[in-house]
């Protein structure tokens, strides 16, 4: 199956992706399928290709959607902070300044609409319909006809990542840590901004107070995280 890493941003794709070729196969790997979405949008490793949609890839049934997961408020931030300079182009901003922007100005639906908008209309697979274990961290759906889906939850460890794809793939397939925050000019004040307390108990609890949370992570898991930020 040829692989796709189809997924919203800034839940470890490209460290998925790079695996993935470093095994030896050809990878695209995408975050949009639309027809607004630029080519450049579409990672080919075929040069003529100009897009997944463009080539009619997505509608072949030897196909694999990879697609990851990861808990909403990390998530946010961690797209806030990777185009910072857009919001706060003159200056690097305090970290009030930064939670201030993020809450104001960032799309926090992002992670509960992004399988509805993106990836169900093309995927032809609606995630929510199918079960999913938090506990086991990942599902992987073979369809007859259809491409397969593989779901992984990002905090999933790297080597658990690995081992469900190379089992998938019938390949060693091994997974190192790509695109981290902790290696951007911003990684101390993301870590600050991180802190327990400095987000408002209001906004963590509207965004795991979705269809998106409780799907992917257990009642116990969602008041954990609470706990994680409120403090």
């Amino acid at each position: 199956m040829l692989p796709v890493v189809f997924t919203m941003g800034k839940v470890g794709s490209t460290s998925v992706r790079n695996a993935l070729l470093r095994s030896g196969l050809v990878c695209f790997d995408v975050h949009s399928l639309k027809h607004t979405n630029p080519a450049a949008n579409a990672q080919a490793w075929h040069q003529h290709a100009r897009s997944l949609r463009d080539c009619g890839i997505m509608n072949a049934d030897n196909v694999a959607f990879i697609t990851l997961v990861r808990e909403p408020v990390g998530r946010n931030l961690s797209g806030y902070f990777q185009n910072l300079k857009k919001w706060h182009p003159a200056d690097m901003p305090t970290v009030e300044q930064a939670i201030e922007g993020f809450l104001r100005d960032y799309h926090h639906p992002l992670p509960g609409q992004w399988f509805q908008k993106q990836f169900k209309p093309f995927a032809r697979f609606n995630v929510y319909e199918h079960a999913f274990d938090p506990e086991t961290g990942y599902a992987v759906h073979r369809r007859e006809g259809q491409p397969d889906v593989i779901v992984m939850r990002a905090e999933l460890p790297d080597q658990a990542k690995a081992d469900v794809l190379s089992e998938y793939y019938g390949r060693a397939v091994e997974i190192t840590r790509d695109n981290t925050a902790s290696a951007k000019d911003y990684s101390d004040l993301y870590r600050q901004a991180r802190e327990p307390g400095r987000l408002p108990r209001a906004y963590v609890d509207e965004m795991y107070d979705t269809e998106y949370a409780r799907h992917f992570w257990t009642g116990e898991e969602i008041e954990a995280l609470r706990s994680q930020w409120t403090g």
